[in-house]
């Protein structure tokens, strides 16, 4: 380099400071690792939108049920659920439908965002801990294999963009929310606190109280409050005028006939959650998620914890991740063990589905095992065992993607155990690991993944080579430029590798979230012969998302049946509407009984639910459809209606009902 010529890397060069604020971290903001870090997980999903094309959101078929657009009759439980659910995340897809009336852009936004939170959430958990970005894109990486996803317990659990995303950005904004108040964000962190009860009202349950808890810490220390109790107050000003809008927009709703049945059965709805409702029965206890989660937790919680006495993390954002995931596992632990004592839950608190906290809890474990690993170990160590264990990942996406989707969370916590007992920075985060493995050696000596498959041998494998590597690697706080980029390669590579579709957790939506060929046909056909948006019936499942496909709602679908768990006022009227079309009452357990299948559940898949469809008389067929305003019935090509079929598709045959009596005669009524 000649006299006087600028170095292009180092600390005060431009590359040094791109390099420092994306990768190696420090003495920086936290706000600034935050911005830049998001940056590369934005672009990643946005090309994850290119690259797959969107998949249908819930929030398109809200949005024009919210706006009137969807042909629903005044009354009807979707318009109940909908319009009535003071859900801000369903407000601004209405916001965009107006805008522009397509689900697919709807979608495709959401899709963006779906997947943004899914690798940002676990980077931003990691960064605020650790103030250091390499290990945030570890975490990210890591999560999108999917491996989280495998610890099922009654509440799915999505990486990739599925139908079902208020849930995902529940959990996802839950925890960010604790982070950006942990890192001292104030604006944006207190903003999120105020407005939580409109973006995902059960959250409110475990940030509430671990704001709170942040705070008095705050309080304790001298610290101001001024800011993030002004941005407090400023979110609830926006949760209260969401708030009024719901209700000056549904003020003039009035429900009409057959909707205008009115009584509230306790009942009822219990016996629905019983036997059709998955998410909210009980946790299972004997699981990755009941047992191994709760205790990897405990165990890398524990870690960062001490790890804060040795100023070694970021206390307030440990103090607060930790203390926000502790209250989400009291509350899954909590429920299932007053269920076991009483029997049954109180209705209030079966309401909010206590198991599903289990999830938020999940989704703080491997950015903790990670955090802790990265705090805990000598940072070339560390780099060595993370740049194997993202490696690893990489060659089973190509190879063996579901065995990444089962295996990759307990081989990552034995990974994680095996760096802190070889070589751990303190005889006191030793023994936390020692403890720690120990309990979860138990635990995962009699849990199964969900496909049958044993998770001790990952995890033990995965723990005696990290253990040897950690043991063996001369302890060095020096990091080669060759190691950390070949780490940052690994990274790169693996989270490019894991675009490509099929993703495993995906396969529970059952892949109607994309318009086929045969559903464009159907579309077109609708779009020539009925009168704009007529209902049309449908079996409860598969959920084929008619509404955003062709414009036309399904008399029922699966927020029908569950619109009487979150308006107790609609118990009677989907009651009555499930009686008279599936002949299924719930108000009648015993004769409910002989329907539950073989796991004492009556699921939406149940064949039971168009069990009488087939030789349902034409005459009856008009009474239902006069009473409910419909006039089409769409079923599986294999079933036969005594109707008049007038389309038929590969899946799929279109049936309409006569509006003349007398034309039942015509297609062989009696």
């Amino acid at each position: 380099m000649g006299r006087g010529a600028r170095p292009v890397w180092g600390p005060g060069t431009r590359v040094g400071r791109l390099a420092t604020l994306s990768w190696t971290g420090g003495d920086v903001p936290v706000s600034r690792l935050l911005a830049v870090g998001a940056l590369p997980w934005l672009a990643y999903a946005v090309a994850w939108l290119c690259i797959e094309g969107p998949v249908l959101d819930e929030a398109a078929v809200a949005a024009p049920v919210i706006t009137g657009d969807a042909g629903y009759p005044a009354g009807h439980p979707n318009t109940i659920v909908y319009r009535r659910g003071v859900t801000l995340l369903y407000q601004l897809g209405a916001l965009q439908w107006l805008i522009h009336p397509d689900p697919w852009w709807i979608s495709a936004t959401r899709n963006v965002a779906f997947l943004f939170a899914s690798a940002f959430v676990p980077f931003a958990v990691v960064v605020a801990c650790t103030r250091r970005p390499a290990w945030g894109h570890v975490a990210a990486v890591l999560t999108l294999s999917e491996t989280v996803c495998s610890a099922v317990g009654v509440y799915l659990m999505w990486v990739f963009p599925g139908a079902y995303s208020n849930g995902h950005f529940g959990i996802h904004l839950a925890v960010l929310t604790v982070v950006l108040v942990g890192a001292r964000i104030d604006r944006v962190g207190g903003a999120l606190v105020g407005m939580l009860p409109v973006i995902h009202p059960a959250m409110v349950g475990v940030v509430w109280p671990a704001v709170a808890g942040m705070l008095f810490l705050r309080l304790r220390r001298g610290e101001r409050m001024r800011r993030i109790v002004g941005s407090m107050l400023a979110g609830l000003v926006v949760a209260a005028g969401v708030t009024a809008i719901v209700a000056w927009n549904t003020a003039g709703d009035v429900a009409m006939s057959p909707y205008d049945v009115r009584g509230d059965a306790p009942a009822i709805v219990r016996t629905f959650i019983r036997t059709t409702d998955p998410h909210r029965q009980p946790l299972p206890l004997l699981s990755t998620i009941g047992l191994v989660g709760p205790l990897a937790f405990v165990t890398f919680g524990s870690v960062l914890l001490v790890r804060v006495r040795r100023r070694r993390v970021e206390r307030a954002a440990v103090e607060g991740i930790v203390l926000a995931g502790a209250i989400a596992w009291s509350w899954a632990l909590g429920a299932r063990a007053l269920q076991a004592l009483l029997g049954e839950l109180p209705l209030p608190i079966l309401m909010i589905m206590p198991a599903r906290f289990a999830n938020l809890g999940m989704l703080l474990v491997l950015p903790l095992a990670v955090a802790a690993l990265g705090a805990s170990v000598a940072p070339r160590t560390a780099a060595v065992l993370a740049g194997g264990l993202v490696a690893a990942e990489g060659v089973l996406l190509v190879l063996a993607r579901h065995v990444a989707f089962v295996q990759l969370l307990p081989a990552a916590l034995g990974v994680a155990l095996g760096g802190l007992v070889g070589r751990p920075a303190s005889r006191t985060v030793r023994h936390v690991a020692v403890a720690g493995l120990v309990a979860m050696v138990l635990g995962l000596a009699v849990v199964r993944a969900p496909d049958g498959s044993r998770l001790a041998w990952s995890f033990g494998l995965a723990f005696v080579a990290a253990t040897a590597t950690s043991a063996l690697l001369p302890p060095t706080r020096a990091v080669r430029r060759g190691l950390a980029g070949g780490l940052a390669v690994a990274c790169i590579v693996t989270a490019i590798l894991a675009e490509r579709g099929p993703h495993a957790a995906n396969v529970w939506d059952f892949g109607e979230e994309r318009q086929s060929a045969e559903e464009t046909e159907l579309a077109d056909w609708l779009r020539a012969h009925p009168p704009p948006h007529a209902m049309i019936l449908t079996p409860p499942f598969p959920v084929i998302w008619l509404q955003p496909k062709t414009g036309h709602p399904p008399l029922v679908d699966m927020n029908t049946l569950l619109a009487m768990t979150y308006f107790r006022s609609q118990t009677e009227p989907v009651t009555r509407l499930v009686r008279e079309v599936f002949e299924i009452d719930y108000a009648d357990p015993t004769a409910l009984a002989t329907f539950l299948g073989p796991d004492g559940m009556l699921r939406p898949s149940s064949p039971v639910w168009i069990r009488t469809w087939g030789e349902r008389p034409c005459v009856r067929w008009r009474e239902i459809g006069t009473r409910y305003g419909f006039d089409l019935v769409l079923v599986p090509r294999a079933t036969t209606l005594r109707l008049g079929r007038v389309w038929a598709g590969p899946k799929w045959a279109l049936y309409e009902i006569p509006r003349d009596p007398a034309a039942c005669a015509a297609v062989g009524a009696p």
